[in-house]
């Protein structure tokens, strides 16, 4: 056993220095099943772990998803959304910057499983409007990410989808569990920039476009007609999934060619050259998440050949802690991990360990599924490793990191909060799958 325990440290070794987490992954797993059965058992525990992996029809959802995500956000539909949210809060609210952030965030949300896509898509749209209407950046800045996380929590999920890959439990329960948290935090991030204009109405900003000119009732009608489309294709999507109509492989591949036909409809931008390149970026998305979900599932074979889960689970479960003193320890703990690991990583890193505690510990799989998400959610706009963090700096190049990390920061902690409010009240999670 010890051995295990050895080998398993290398991965304290092997990821500061700069070793690829699939390939850390790969190497540890590949040890730990050399050193119990030989060659056979690394031979026979490789192949049959990469083709399963290959082969899994849930993860077949996953190219899916992200073609979808990457033609709407390269075909312009994020100018769309904007514009037309903006002029439907236009003279209802100030400050209408932020509230279009967030709201296009949960829209667009529903239509990629990609965190990062949000705010590529609002941001390139949203950071010139900032000196136009001369509202706080910081507080555009930290919604533009904050929001942005919204993209792996609302359904479809490339978060998720990973997840039931690794764990096997439903994708339709866990995108419906995913909902209620979605809507939620949404509020939750419209009433937190409500009380800080609130409490310093400069911020809302005074320019034109800040949202204190009244708008005509034709104009938002025609600013209705532009979202409504995003209606019926989230219905394609998600409706058919809960609907029982179609699996998520056959309800993302009906999404992505809707989202085909709806950017050509509107933007008339989508052509052979978009299409090509929204094929690689979804291409390359997918090749680097399957390698470092099938190197996980090495290491998962490796730990359970040595007993070591089985040994992990008896000694989480004999903690003098309650149950939800155990889900506090492992929040802290992702709440580190994010920092240093990126979401993706962090989950497949951790999953072949944790799994079965929750499991022992009497804990819904379908409620983890969700709490696992947020807590990517969270390293998604941690430094130094947060990938919200690092988009948005792409596209505001001039911008300071240090400004951008300290308006991510409320918004860190309103996940938090979330993640405390699920945790004691996990019905919330559940109250559309009552039966996981």
């Amino acid at each position: 056993m010890m051995t295990a325990v050895y080998i398993i440290a290398g991965l304290v070794v092997l990821l500061p220095i700069g070793v690829l987490i699939a390939t850390s992954l790969g190497i540890v797993g590949s040890l730990l099943l050399i050193t119990k059965g030989g060659m056979p058992s690394l031979l026979s525990g490789l192949g049959f772990t990469f083709w399963n992996t290959g082969i899994g029809f849930i993860l077949s959802a996953i190219p899916l998803f992200v073609f979808m995500g990457e033609v709407l956000n390269r075909s312009g539909i994020g100018a769309i959304f904007f514009n037309a949210i903006r002029t439907m809060l236009s003279g209802i609210v100030r400050g209408v910057l932020p509230y279009t952030v967030i709201i296009g965030s949960a829209i667009f949300s529903a239509l990629n499983g990609v965190s990062i896509t949000n705010v590529a898509a609002f941001g390139t749209v949203v950071l010139p409007e900032i000196e136009k209407t001369h509202t706080d950046k910081k507080l555009v800045y930290g919604s533009l990410v904050g929001a942005g996380t919204l993209g792996i929590l609302i359904p479809p999920s490339v978060t998720a989808l990973i997840y039931c890959g690794m764990t096997g439990v439903s994708v339709a329960d866990v995108f419906m569990a995913g909902v209620v948290p979605g809507i939620i935090m949404t509020i939750v991030f419209i009433v937190y920039v409500a009380v800080r204009m609130r409490i310093n109405p400069a911020l809302a900003g005074t320019g034109p476009g800040s949202g204190q000119l009244m708008v005509s009732l034709v104009d938002r009608l025609k600013a209705l007609l532009n979202i409504l489309p995003a209606g019926i294709l989230i219905f394609v999507t998600m409706g058919s999934i809960y609907l029982g109509w179609a699996t998520p492989t056959e309800a993302g591949a009906v999404g992505a060619a809707g989202a085909v036909l709806f950017s050509i409809g509107y933007q008339r931008r989508v052509n052979w050259r978009v299409l090509w390149e929204s094929c690689l970026s979804a291409t390359r998305l997918t090749c680097m998440i399957m390698f470092i979900i099938a190197c996980a599932q090495v290491l998962s074979l490796g730990l359970s050949v040595w007993g070591v889960s089985a040994h992990l689970v008896e000694f989480i479960s004999s903690l003098p802690l309650p149950s939800l003193g155990i889900v506090a320890l492992l929040g802290i703990m992702y709440l580190l991990l994010g920092c240093f690991v990126d979401g993706t990583s962090m989950m497949v890193l951790t999953l072949p360990f944790l799994f079965p505690i929750i499991g022992a510990l009497g804990f819904s799989p379908v409620w983890f599924g969700v709490m696992m998400t947020m807590f990517i959610e969270i390293g998604q706009i941690t430094p130094p490793m947060g990938l919200n963090l690092f988009t948005l700096q792409g596209i505001a190049k001039d911008e300071k990191m240090e400004t951008i990390w300290a308006s991510a920061f409320p918004f860190v902690i309103l996940l938090i909060l979330g993640v405390t409010l699920f945790v004691l009240f996990p019905d919330l999670v559940l109250i559309l799958t009552p039966g996981a």
